[in-house]
């Protein structure tokens, strides 16, 4: 036993370290997404209905077969009204038996059975589609959890980069004080700052985590543990767009163009072959009192004259929602080329931002290590470090968001137009 449980913790062990080795890309949660999504099991209910639906298309052009059994008692029967004294003309009783088989071939079923499967094809297509849609508003999530997680990394990075600089200049007013040229208060004030900026680090630990979290219960994987989030590449643009509305409604368009070829198959006679034998009292000859097998084979057919006006109704009907969802598709689109402007806008603004933003950093630089000699002399107040300390600090954390909402913009880009590949 202790065997067993040293040995289990060593390959748990093991699997946690091979886990922190590894880094998690935006693409991969974007499939783990999917993959965990309930809704992902309906594509499978999906297939399953429709292969059920094409069984029950195929079972209806099906040589029928069915049993009947008839016992009936009836006022009057049929009879001579003349008697013939050399003929004995039967007259059959008023209790009558009729048991059969009868075999029938649908012919009607036979022609159309193609355009019924076509419809059932196009109405499973559509709902999948359909459920493509639900299942692509979950990745913008993905992104708002993802490049969250990224800025607050590289958010701590530039924390710990203030944290040093404050350890430095506490280093150097601890020896500017025992040389007499600092006042313990000075110290006092760096302190404070330190501490500042590990409460900072601290939620923002905490606010990663949360996050790691709910990434975590939207990929189905324990993202805390891996080592990190890879940073993304920088997208070029691709304009052409995937999106699976526009599959959604072509497929939904298809699906009522299949729907009215069936309209039209309701012109059609409901004809078919049949056989039926068996046995009666009477069979066939009416005047017979006797049990006598019988057997009619021919051809059935029947029209229905009210499905002529209804069909017409019925297709109108169908080319409204066809316009419908044109009208859709429109707007969708209309939609899409607005975001577009905004996302691209954005983009822009942020590269902009981003040429400044190094020159910002570079002149804090300067500063701050000019205030850093300054500070050893004692010819600048703590306070005065402290600010000039801050305006880098702020000037490399706006440098980080603006790299990171660059890097988003990109991605929300590429999800404007659909071009997220996850199969």
């Amino acid at each position: 036993m202790k065997h067993f449980t040293l040995l289990f913790f060593v390959i748990y062990g093991i699997s946690f370290s091979i886990l922190q080795g590894q880094s998690v890309s935006i693409d991969s949660c974007y499939i783990w997404s999917k993959q965990n999504y309930p809704a992902i099991k309906q594509y499978d209910l999906i297939n399953q209905l429709h292969e059920l639906d094409i069984e029950k298309v195929n079972q209806q052009k099906q040589l029928q077969i069915n049993f009947g059994l008839s016992a009936s008692y009836q006022s009057d029967v049929t009879k001579l009204p003349i008697e013939l004294p050399q003929f004995n003309i039967p007259t059959p009783g008023k209790d009558q038996y009729k048991l059969y088989t009868e075999i029938s071939q649908p012919l009607t079923a036979l022609l159309i059975s193609d355009d019924i499967k076509s419809l059932k094809n196009a109405n499973a297509v559509a709902e999948a589609k359909n459920l493509d849609v639900e299942i692509y508003k979950i990745y913008e999530k993905i992104e708002d959890l993802f490049f969250g997680t990224l800025l607050i990394d590289k958010q701590l990075e530039q924390l710990e980069l203030s944290k040093s600089n404050i350890s430095t200049a506490i280093k150097s007013t601890e020896a500017a004080i025992e040389n007499g040229v600092a006042l313990k208060s000075n110290l006092a004030i760096l302190q404070v700052q330190l501490k500042k900026l590990e409460q900072k680090i601290g939620e923002a630990q905490i606010q990663k985590q949360q996050l790691l979290r709910m990434l975590s219960i939207m990929t189905g994987k324990e993202i805390e543990k891996f080592s990190k989030l890879e940073i993304p590449t920088p997208l070029y643009e691709n304009n052409s767009i995937n999106r699976p509305e526009l599959s959604a409604i072509d497929a939904s368009t298809n699906a009522m163009n299949a729907q009215k070829k069936i309209i039209d198959n309701q012109k059609l006679p409901v004809a078919g072959l049949f056989l039926q034998a068996g046995i009666g009292r009477p069979a066939l000859n009416f005047l017979s009192d006797s049990f006598d097998p019988y057997y009619i084979f021919g051809l059935k057919a029947q029209w229905s004259f009210n499905s002529l006006n209804s069909t017409k109704t019925e297709k109108e009907m169908i080319d409204v929602s066809k316009n419908k969802l044109d009208i859709q598709r429109q707007s969708f689109l209309r939609n899409i080329e607005l975001r577009k402007i905004q996302v691209e806008s954005e983009i822009k603004q942020y590269q902009e931002q981003l040429i400044s933003d190094q020159d910002i950093i570079a002149d804090y630089e300067t500063i701050l290590e000019t205030s850093l000699n300054q500070l050893k002399y004692g010819t600048i107040s703590t306070s005065d470090y402290i600010v000039r300390l801050n305006d880098l600090e702020s000037a490399r954390l706006g440098k980080v968001l603006h790299e990171m909402l660059l890097l988003s913009s990109q991605y929300k880009l590429r999800n404007t137009y659909g071009n997220i590949q996850t199969n």
